[in-house]
């Protein structure tokens, strides 16, 4: 999923037109077996973090900007602390 500005645009209509979780979730489930499908853990199980994560990042009360570099260093701290093989989509590299 590119976070370019077609995805911000899709998003965001999505919302403006009562988008839910709901109309996202198999998108990040069929992304979520791609990565981690052979993983010990279950879709079930991490699917509330998944919706909550969505939830926060589309909240209007928060906008928009990019990561500072403190944050990519969380990120990345946290990719290394549970030992994934590759970050979560849409997360910077490096």
């Amino acid at each position: 999923m590119d976070a370019g500005s077609g995805f911000e645009a899709v998003r965001d209509a999505l919302l403006r037109h009562g988008g839910s979780w709901k109309d996202v979730a198999s998108r990040y489930e069929a992304l979520w077996r791609q990565h981690y499908g052979t993983s010990d853990a279950t879709w079930e199980r991490i699917a509330p973090v998944y919706s909550f994560g969505w939830y926060e990042a589309n909240d209007a009360r928060y906008p928009r900007r990019a990561p500072t570099p403190s944050q990519g260093a969380a990120r990345k701290a946290i990719a290394l602390k549970f030992t994934v093989a590759s970050p979560p989509v849409g997360w910077p590299s490096g």
